[in-house]
């Protein structure tokens, strides 16, 4: 399937991955849709913010998140909702998240 629209081309992609321990996932993914959520709801620079969950282990996410360029990226990293995420990572995770930062590649035309 083809997205509807190509990304821009200034878009900064991150893809995160992340290993919770299993005391502590209903806290984490409260704490990620309220992120999730308002990054969707309120930031206009906000394109995508998937989160998937691997499907031989319910305590390893996945994210893609999608921001329209490095100015919508650094409104989202000031964002009060994203805070509480923050704050609870280094509680909640096995292991240091995994991130990495992307852009896009122009196909051929």
């Amino acid at each position: 399937m083809r997205p509807v629209d190509p990304l821009p081309p200034g878009a900064v992609v991150l893809v995160l991955e992340l290993v919770v321990k299993p005391e502590h996932r209903e806290e984490f993914l409260d704490a990620l849709w309220e992120d999730a959520n308002g990054a969707l709801d309120t930031e206009a620079g906000c394109l995508r913010f998937d989160v998937t969950v691997d499907s031989e282990n319910p305590n390893r996410f996945m994210l893609y998140e999608v921001y329209r360029d490095a100015e919508a990226r650094a409104i989202h990293r000031a964002a009060p909702y994203l805070k509480r995420v923050g704050a609870g990572l280094a509680e909640w995770l096995v292991e240091p998240a995994k991130m990495v930062v992307a852009s896009p590649v122009t196909p051929p035309a």
